[in-house]
């Protein structure tokens, strides 16, 4: 059907087009391939066998799903060959396998160990070539006679092992190497690699890949690979499987910082894990440079400094997490909008989300416990210098709200407190000078200290407590300090036309008592208002 029988002699089929996406090569029935007693093949399991397709009349073909192995020869002459398809699973191209293709114009090596000897010999119209990071061998001639090409991609950051002249054939002259970030000088300063026409960082001068890439890790280690030479170039990524410390170094370099801290050139602002479990494993995503510690993962928690520093503007939790550490996402400057932690985290770091300049709403999860000695607390610092935050929920359970948790957030105007909290630390609100509403929902007043409450605040915010508790607010140290203690509502819509409920048209609102519609609802903490009752949720 495709011009050749089992001699390879010429027939009079004229198939162009052939997509063995869902077929599977299976081992049995006789030779489709006897040159003559010497050269004779079978077809083997999940493997394209020698001289499969060779000579043949095809244009485009989409090879099984289910393939490993592509041998020796088996396009090689195919010269109306324009386009292939090959899944990222094959671990095995052999020599010579697509000589002599000559209609080619780009290919994509797949998840190879080793560029086999004249390969892609004589494919006259390849221009453009891209190599694995798995690669780790070379073989003669891999690309002669391929005279059109102008540019190599490889993601490989270690030197592949080479093997005797594997550039011979080729004008390196002519041609530019992408190499991955931060290793041009280390292929500049090989005898071979060093010959082509100019070397860059891959992503250096090329327009981001937009739209949300979802990669599936089935073996943890691997995210790099899977990458590929796309890693500095994704700004959007959904990361499902089992990830662990050389994945989440990964994901660092694409977010901007490398395992030191330094900036990268990698474009990543979009990163979901929800589908993801991170696992023990792997080499170290973060060395302190003072201290020389270094940092891997533990299973289900955000370690400390994972994120730190990076350019990631939102990011989903793992559903299956369970703490966030120290500093986990520190200095993440772009962090922006409304950050929803899941229930699921029941633990929060200090400096967990300090200097966090863009984020503006939090949601907390329902229970939290402090990190070093498991109490129902929210530790120091952890959202100091979160200077966009305008408003927070603490959740119930909440017993102590430790020093400067949230000191310097300069916009934060409104803060509900449960009814559990009955300790709040030294500069916890210190800084926030536009705070306006504090709806303390606890009868007695909670414990404060010396400098938790910006002195500028007095005069101008107001308290609201449960009916029947301002005589112990206005006795209390510091709060007493406050002009407006009022009794009424302590669920953070007192701005709803407060003391004229049921006015209040039905619909839904924000906690500042704006109204909102319904459609494109980001998610965050809002008060649905129906038949004159009041109801707050959560949308995530």
């Amino acid at each position: 059907m495709a011009g050749r029988d089992i001699k390879s002699d010429p027939t009079s089929g004229k198939l162009e087009i052939l997509d063995l996406t869902d077929a599977n090569f299976v081992a049995g029935g006789g030779n489709f391939y006897e040159k003559d007693k010497w050269n004779k093949a079978a077809a083997a399991e999940n493997t394209v066998q020698s001289h499969c397709f060779e000579m043949t009349t095809l244009k485009e073909i989409k090879l099984p799903k289910s393939l490993r192995a592509i041998k020796s020869e088996s396009f090689k002459q195919s010269n109306k060959l324009t386009a292939i398809t090959i899944p990222e699973e094959v671990t095995e191209v052999g020599d010579n396998a697509f000589e002599g293709c000559s209609s080619l114009v780009t290919f994509d090596f797949p998840k190879v160990t080793k560029i086999a000897g004249s390969v892609l010999a004589n494919c006259t119209a390849l221009t453009k070539i891209t190599i694995p990071a798995t690669v780790t061998e070379l073989s003669y001639g891999m690309f002669s006679g391929c005279s059109s090409v102008t540019e190599i991609h490889i993601a490989a950051t270690t030197l592949p092992n080479k093997g005797w002249k594997p550039f011979d054939g080729i004008d390196q002259r002519n041609i530019t190497l992408y190499v991955p970030a931060g290793c041009v000088d280390m292929y500049k300063a090989d005898t071979d690699w060093g010959l082509f026409k100019e070397i860059k960082e891959e992503g250096g001068t090329t327009t981001p890949e937009t739209g949300v890439k979802t990669i599936d890790v089935k073996t943890a280690g691997t995210l790099s690979t899977l990458v590929g030479a796309d890693k500095f170039n994704l700004t959007e990524i959904k990361v499902t499987g089992d990830i662990n410390s050389s994945d989440i170094l990964c994901l660092r370099e694409m977010a901007g910082r490398d395992k030191m801290n330094v900036e990268t050139s990698g474009k990543l602002v979009s990163l979901d894990l929800s589908g993801a479990n991170i696992v023990a494993g792997g080499d170290s995503y973060y060395k302190n440079s003072t201290t020389n510690l270094e940092f891997t993962t533990t299973a289900n928690i955000i370690s400390e400094y994972m994120f730190d520093h990076c350019k990631l503007e939102s990011f989903v939790f793992p559903a299956t997490a369970t703490a966030i550490e120290g500093g986990a996402f520190g200095s993440c400057y772009n962090l922006k909008g409304t950050l929803t932690i899941p229930d699921n985290i029941t633990r929060i770091g200090n400096y967990a989300f300090e200097a966090c300049v863009s984020l503006e709403h939090v949601v907390l999860p329902a229970a939290l416990k402090y990190e070093s000695f498991s109490k129902p607390d929210l530790g120091s610092n952890v959202f100091s210098g979160c200077h966009a935050l305008k408003d927070i929920v603490i959740p119930e359970g909440v017993t102590r709200i430790r020093t400067n948790a949230f000191r310097d957030c300069f916009e934060l105007t409104k803060v509900t407190l449960p009814t559990t909290v009955t300790y709040i630390d030294g500069d916890v609100f210190k800084g926030c000078k536009k705070l306006a509403h504090i709806f303390a929902k606890r009868e007695k007043a909670p414990t404060a200290s010396y400098g938790t409450f910006e002195d500028g605040i007095y005069p101008t915010c107001t308290v609201h407590v449960p009916a029947g508790s301002v005589g112990n607010y206005k006795g209390a140290s510091y709060w007493e300090n406050f002009t407006n203690i009022v009794e009424g509502t302590v669920d953070g819509i007192g701005n709803i036309e407060a003391g004229h409920t049921s006015k209040v048209a039905d619909g839904i609102y924000t906690l500042n008592g704006v109204k909102v519609s319904e459609s494109n609802l980001a998610p965050g903490i809002y008060i649905v208002r129906k038949n004159g009752v009041s109801m707050k949720f959560v949308k995530r």
